[in-house]
């Protein structure tokens, strides 16, 4: 299937994640400021990024899913 990425430096509304989710299938997926941030630093990579925002989708069934909270597991 396809699969997209919306950035937004600014966030999202408090509903977006619902409305897109409204009937459909999870094919987008939202990632913020500080989820690129994260991405870009040299301890991380954009390619895991993806990976987790992907896995927790499928798992959580959730559009956004904010890196920092696996970056903060990942690092204890």
């Amino acid at each position: 299937g396809t699969l997209g990425l919306f950035v937004s430096a600014s966030g999202f509304a408090e509903n977006s994640e619902y409305t897109l989710l409204s009937g459909k299938e999870l094919n987008v997926l939202l990632a913020d400021l500080a989820d690129l941030d994260a991405a870009l630093d040299t301890k991380n990579s954009f390619r895991e990024m993806m990976q987790i925002k992907m896995r927790e989708a499928a798992r959580r069934g959730m559009a956004f899913w904010p890196y920092k909270a696996y970056l903060d597991t990942r690092d204890t």
